[in-house]
């Protein structure tokens, strides 16, 4: 994996950021990465949909599908995801980018509930490493009632958009 970076939670354990381009899955990667998607909020606002979407029976499918293609989406240059570990090299949440082309992209993230907050300062490295590999604008889809994600986005510098059903689109534009 070429981009690594440290963070510190706010009890000062250390997170790292992953990209995945050349990540290859292991069956405790995809067990403990299952038990990151079956997490409430997580499930709620991101695994149940992708389950049914892509006709997954078990969240362990689901987890086996996301690591095994990690790579392949980064190769294929449809995505760029970063894992995020905890202190002890446990998969605990995921960031990444679907690219709509190579300056611009729809960002998505998501965490354990089991770990301290890390999400603020692990987004604020990975946007500055999007934008260092040449991605200017950022768009994200939240749904309405998340008011967390709203907030953070909000912190993050992203401007408000437009409303569509129970989505709220908000941008980020990135000076070159």
């Amino acid at each position: 994996m070429k981009y690594s970076e440290k963070i510190l939670n706010k009890f000062g354990d250390e997170i790292s950021l992953l990209s995945m381009e050349d990540y290859v899955s292991n069956e405790l990667d995809v067990n403990l990465f299952s038990e990151v998607l079956a997490d409430k909020k997580v499930f709620e606002y991101i695994a149940a949909e992708a389950m049914e979407l892509y006709e997954h029976k078990t969240l362990l499918s689901l987890s086996k599908d996301i690591l095994d293609h990690s790579a392949i989406r980064w190769k294929e240059n449809k995505e760029r995801r970063l894992l995020i570990r905890n202190k002890v090299g446990n998969p605990i949440g995921m960031i990444g980018i679907t690219l709509e082309n190579n300056s611009s992209g729809e960002i998505w993230y998501y965490k354990t509930s089991k770990e301290p907050a890390f999400m603020y300062d692990a987004l604020v490295k990975a946007i500055d490493y999007f934008s260092s590999i040449g991605i200017e604008k950022i768009i994200s889809a939240v749904e309405e009632d998340n008011l967390h994600s709203l907030k953070m986005l909000e912190l993050l510098s992203f401007k408000k958009e437009r409303t569509e059903g129970s989505l709220v689109w908000y941008i980020l534009k990135k000076e070159k």
